[in-house]
């Protein structure tokens, strides 16, 4: 049985990327578009940038955003990690995720939707 997404049936053309592991610069992004990636998978850690309820800290996020936006790349985001604010009692890993309460969920879905303002 083969399993073909959507997006592969409608012969989409952005599927060649690359993924970064470390802040890319604008040079980056420049050699990633100019070697025909079209997609810049990225990993954004959330204690990292939403360190305390609601205090948010884009310094590192917003030159990614706009030097993929300068080179044409569609940003393709995966969020990682736990605050440790938004982790239930006791829970020592910030990798655990925040699902196990109405608060934790509370605090991921507000952490998405300033993300992607």
């Amino acid at each position: 049985m083969a399993f073909t997404s959507p997006v592969m049936a409608a012969g989409h053309r952005n599927l060649y990327g690359v993924t970064l592991t470390s802040p890319p610069t604008a040079a980056d992004f420049q050699r990633a578009t100019g070697a025909g990636a079209q997609t810049v998978r990225m990993t954004f850690y959330w204690p990292s940038i939403e360190w305390a309820p609601g205090a948010f800290n884009w310094q590192n996020v917003d030159p990614i955003i706009a030097n993929a936006a300068q080179a044409g790349a569609e940003l393709l985001p995966v969020l990682y990690g736990t605050p440790h604010w938004a982790t239930p009692q006791g829970a020592e890993a910030p990798t655990r995720p925040a699902i196990y309460t109405q608060q934790s969920r509370a605090a991921w879905s507000s952490f998405v939707a300033a993300l992607a303002e």
